[in-house]
């Protein structure tokens, strides 16, 4: 049977989302009975989407939590420390940095007690910082994806177009 990419496209977000809807940072969060079913249907549409582009074979990995399969960037696909974007990733991340944030204020208490001192100060002078906007890891997970399934570089505008009638299409 042949699809459209834009339907794999749109497939392939609804199974995104829905999983991480369940994630859990434990090793086997993706075997309950509810996400099984749904990281199959995933596995599925991987391989349908190798098929129809045989150079994303290479960019298949495995996470190193959790063990799922999924699609990285060309750069990274020979590295085997990479965790999945449904959750391992982030959740990796926050907890490596709240590790070393607290072994460094551990060892520098002086100085974390400074630092206490002008966020007290700062904040009553009621300052604003400018903030650099970050991009949703998940929305750049999907931009990267979805441009390798449909051939082109696609906007995040575009993206974001392709989200919410994906989502539209869903709850009608």
């Amino acid at each position: 049977m042949q699809y459209s990419i834009n339907y794999i496209s749109q497939y392939f977000i609804i199974l995104f989302l829905n999983i991480q809807a369940h994630f859990e940072f434990v090793p086997d969060w993706h075997k309950k009975t509810k996400v099984c079913k749904l990281v199959l249907q995933y596995n599925s549409l991987l391989c349908l989407i190798c098929k129809m582009d045989p150079k994303l074979n290479k960019c298949v990995v495995k996470c190193k939590y959790c063990g799922i399969f999924f699609l990285t960037y060309f750069c990274t696909c020979q590295r085997n420390d990479l965790g999945c974007p449904f959750g391992c990733q982030e959740a990796n991340r926050k907890k490596k940095s709240n590790k070393r944030s607290s072994e460094y204020h551990r060892n520098h208490k002086v100085k974390k007690k400074q630092l206490n001192e002008n966020r007290y100060r700062l904040s009553s002078k009621k300052t604003q910082k400018k903030h650099k906007e970050k991009i949703n890891p998940t929305l750049r997970y999907l931009y990267i994806i979805i441009g390798y399934i449909e051939r082109s570089t696609i906007s995040y505008i575009e993206l974001l177009s392709l989200i919410i009638n994906t989502i539209k299409k869903i709850n009608l």
